[in-house]
């Protein structure tokens, strides 16, 4: 692995970092956040990486053991996926999805 990709993974694994602990500072007692494996470079669920979890998901990202923690999102990142997350029913996070800078 080449200098710039290293930086680049110590920068999304700080990025993430940083995002989870706001996130916690911020959240409801007992809130667990649903983190989920994305395919690589992109939005989608990867089904392969939920299926390594449990092969009972049929790689499911709405399936409890597609849930991810802080560490596994971590080791996932390592590996070149990406994370999602995802409000769940019950839970007070609000999601937002801005792809285009003329709404920030």
């Amino acid at each position: 692995m080449g200098a710039t990709m290293v930086e680049n993974l110590k920068l999304r694994i700080q990025e993430f970092e940083k995002f989870y602990d706001t996130l916690m500072t911020h959240a409801p007692a007992g809130y667990t956040p649903w983190f989920f494996p994305c395919e690589k470079n992109e939005k989608n669920p990867s089904a392969l990486a939920i299926l390594k979890k449990n092969a009972m998901s049929k790689g499911s990202w709405h399936h409890p053991s597609a849930q991810c923690t802080k560490n596994e999102c971590i080791l996932l990142l390592k590996e070149g996926y990406n994370i999602g997350i995802s409000a769940r029913n019950g839970d007070k996070l609000i999601l937002g999805d801005i792809d285009n800078a003329v709404y920030l």
